[in-house]
């Protein structure tokens, strides 16, 4: 009757380590197919562009009217205008001649006022620009429905 028991103890212990490796196995595997899907996803390196200071006042004049238009909250779009072009007439961007370097000085300046995660600017060759097709209407059912939802903060 021991020996039945310890057996039992035994195959049990055993059953607990297979499903527990196959448990971790899986859980590689996912890993691995996440990983080689998002490689596959991202496709490959967009060139960055030299941009000199006509290049980059136009960016925020392009930036700050797209904000002021389309940003969920009015009040907090003005202010991120005033200060990027704050800092831009103080010199701030001066230094900046990659376009992708300007879209991450951008972001973070944007983000420290706005504390808004989701908000980011990013370089794309004109070639790769994706072209707004919202009618007004649409997007300020769009806008409507983030608040409502409370996914516009």
């Amino acid at each position: 009757m021991f020996r039945w028991y310890q057996g039992s103890l035994s195959t049990t212990v055993s059953r607990t380590i297979l499903r527990a490796t196959a448990r971790v196995l899986v859980v590689i595997a996912v890993t691995c197919l996440t990983c080689a899907s998002a490689r596959a996803q991202s496709g490959p390196a967009v060139p960055d562009e030299t941009i000199d200071g006509a290049r980059r006042a136009a960016i925020i004049d392009s930036l700050s009217a797209s904000l002021n238009k389309f940003y969920v909250f009015p009040d907090k779009a003005k202010n991120m205008e005033s200060a990027l072009r704050k800092k831009f007439k103080s010199g701030g961007y001066d230094s900046v001649t990659s376009a992708r370097q300007f879209g991450e000085m951008l972001t973070k300046d944007l983000r420290e006022i706005c504390h808004d995660r989701h908000l980011s600017v990013r370089f794309f060759p004109e070639d790769q620009m994706v072209i707004d097709t919202m009618t007004d209407q649409q997007r300020q059912e769009m806008l409507a429905d983030m608040r409502r939802r409370n996914l516009a903060s």
